[in-house]
């Protein structure tokens, strides 16, 4: 158990704040990595193991960088919709589930054939290879129809 201290500046913005808070400190080493400590307000450690409090933060955070990558990247920092009805709003959003999942699923193809996990490829760097492929291509027709 760790006991933390609120900055003066902390407690006048916030009056209700305590002056201290007690946190449970879990340190953990996680393969390849520094060892981290997470803090959390659970202090249960029988009906919040460690093991998992550590699992469900870093399952956690990969849903947190998934959603900075639809928001930061595909709507590029513009964070409304451009339609204006619910149907529409709803096309938006199935439309970019769509777009993350097909680079998602380049960025699986991409480490297969270079025989790394895919937790090596960058969502940036896949999604500008793609939209750059758009680029070449659309400068080319579809070529000559057969008769």
């Amino acid at each position: 158990m760790v006991e933390l201290e609120f900055s003066d500046q902390t407690r006048r913005a916030n009056p209700e704040m305590p002056e201290r808070w007690l946190v449970r400190a879990i340190r953990y080493e996680r393969p390849g990595f520094q060892q981290q400590t997470l803090l959390t307000s659970l202090h249960d450690h029988k009906k919040f193991p460690a093991r998992e409090m550590v699992a469900l933060y870093h399952e956690r955070w990969e849903l947190e960088l998934g959603f900075d990558e639809v928001k930061t990247e595909l709507l590029e920092c513009e964070e409304t919709l451009r339609s204006k009805t619910p149907r529409g709003v709803a096309q938006d959003l199935w439309s970019l589930g769509l777009l993350y999942n097909l680079v998602r699923l380049e960025m699986e193809q991409i480490a297969v054939e270079a025989g790394v996990p895919p937790t090596r490829i960058s969502f940036i760097a896949a999604l500008q290879f793609i939209q750059n492929c758009w680029l070449i291509l659309r400068r080319y027709g579809p070529g000559p129809h057969p008769a």
